[in-house]
């Protein structure tokens, strides 16, 4: 049988586990990483592309790198030439950009979604550029992420198609950020009514998060195992 085109994958912890994970300190982490993990996968669907999902209780190995690099190639194996690779903590994730970056991998390119912390928010890799050692010895969960990723790419000699930067929300300074230049998008505003609904949360912006904000002065946007495939 001939190979299917492209998938996604969303790799993730559980919700519970991520909330613990994440450095938010106020009562409504879970709901914030719930609504995140829906963005997530309303933008994946919306692409009408086969996804699959990978959450903390299925993967596979010891460290970060192993169990995405099996759950990549459980997806592989089901005959998909492409994997779209995605997280669930880039709010500024859209359909626009999964099918754009479906472009590219269709046209024979590696793809980056690049963090503006170092890391990346999506990966997109054909099955024919994948090399296992190589992916596992890529930085992952370091700021060096995207540098290693350079030397992965010149080791192959392949064409590359890098994504704009998107922030991970990955602290609760980081998820103010957010909300001060994107409050009234959709996520947005789902996000900002769930934080004003918890007033340690907003009891600890007035503590710590505001007096920080006259440093910022730029803007921050900001990725399987038994794999479930999403309908």
């Amino acid at each position: 049988m001939g190979q299917k085109r492209t998938a996604i994958l969303l790799f993730s912890r559980s919700p519970q586990e991520e909330a613990a994970t994440k450095k938010f300190t106020f009562r409504r982490s879970q709901e914030v990483v719930r609504l995140l993990l829906r963005h997530s996968l309303r933008q994946a669907r919306k692409t009408h592309l086969p996804l699959f999902t990978c959450y903390s209780p299925q993967q596979r190995g010891n460290s970060f790198g192993e169990r995405l690099a099996n759950a990549l190639e459980d997806v592989f194996t089901k005959g998909y030439d492409n994997v779209l690779v995605i997280g669930n903590d880039s709010p500024g994730l859209s359909r626009a950009l999964l099918l754009k970056a479906n472009k590219a991998l269709l046209d024979g390119q590696l793809v980056l979604g690049p963090a503006l912390d170092g890391g990346v928010y999506l990966i997109g890799i054909n099955s024919a550029t994948y090399d296992r050692q190589q992916f596992l010895n890529l930085h992952w969960e370091t700021p060096n992420l995207q540098a290693s990723w350079q030397h992965y790419i010149s080791q192959k000699n392949i064409a590359v198609t890098r994504l704009c930067g998107l922030t991970d929300i990955d602290t609760a300074i980081d998820l103010w950020k957010f909300l001060r230049h994107y409050r009234t998008g959709f996520i947005g505003r789902q996000l900002s009514a769930c934080l004003h609904r918890s007033t340690s949360f907003i009891a600890e912006l007035k503590a710590n998060t505001i007096p920080l904000l006259s440093l910022i002065t730029f803007p921050q946007y900001r990725g399987p195992p038994v794999l479930d495939q999403e309908q």
